[in-house]
């Protein structure tokens, strides 16, 4: 399970790293297993809850 973070970047650098980690892995191993498996990463976006209103975002 990967994060729309680990495309875009966010405020939170150990999030991010650990959810592009997931994502270069999943690349990797796409890759490497086709055609005979399919690899594939789920990468939610921000889901509305009281976690967020304490989440600082930046507008670039």
């Amino acid at each position: 399970m990967s994060s729309v973070s680990g495309i875009e970047g966010s405020s939170d650098a150990i999030y991010e790293l650990s959810k592009a980690a997931v994502l270069g892995l999943t690349k990797s191993c796409a890759m490497n297993f086709s055609p005979y498996i399919r690899v594939n990463a789920v990468a939610h976006k921000m889901v509305s809850t009281p976690m967020m209103l304490k989440i600082k975002f930046v507008k670039y």
